[in-house]
């Protein structure tokens, strides 16, 4: 007796896998092919936190996001940056053939323990929020002195001989 074995397309089978097995990791992580690229993305600004020693600065990319749009708020020790940028079609009429700029509201929160926030600036210049947080006194790298047995040492092995030193330690 002959048995019928059915024909698999390897692509198919590949197809499959990235599109039901494992859609989560590559829907964040690479974009689709034929996704409908009029569908605008939600905006998210890319951050930089930098600490010094004197103070925190947080740097944002907000392309095309207005002075008012944008809220920088404290809560306990977290900067809340919050903001809106709003859709600039003017015409649905204007021949889109992709629309890859995203557009919405977001929200971040950054920790800055030690920071005072009384003497915060923030600025928007280019695009770009900068928010400087000094940080409070108590709050930056001092040096503190080691104070070990290496005095005593230096006593006891200054200028005295060996046989001397040998008994003074005992």
């Amino acid at each position: 007796m002959t048995s019928l074995i059915r024909y698999r397309d390897p692509f198919e089978m590949v197809d499959r896998f990235f599109n039901t097995a494992m859609p989560s990791l590559f829907d964040t992580s690479f974009p689709r092919l034929f996704d409908d690229v009029s569908a605008p993305r939600a905006f998210t600004p890319a951050f930089d936190v930098e600490e010094t020693d004197e103070a925190y600065i947080l740097r944002a990319d907000m392309p095309g996001v207005d002075e008012k749009d944008i809220e920088v708020t404290v809560v306990g020790d977290t900067v809340v940056i919050s903001g809106k940028r709003e859709v600039e079609r003017t015409q649905e009429a204007n021949g889109y053939r992709a629309y890859e700029r995203s557009y919405g509201t977001f929200r971040r929160s950054i920790a800055v323990p030690g920071a005072d926030f009384d003497a915060a600036e923030a600025t928007l210049d280019k695009g770009v929020l900068t928010v400087t947080l000094p940080k409070r006194a108590e709050a930056k790298p001092r040096k503190i002195p080691l104070k070990g047995i290496g005095s005593k040492v230096k006593g006891l092995f200054g200028k005295k001989d060996k046989a001397e030193s040998a008994q003074a330690v005992a």
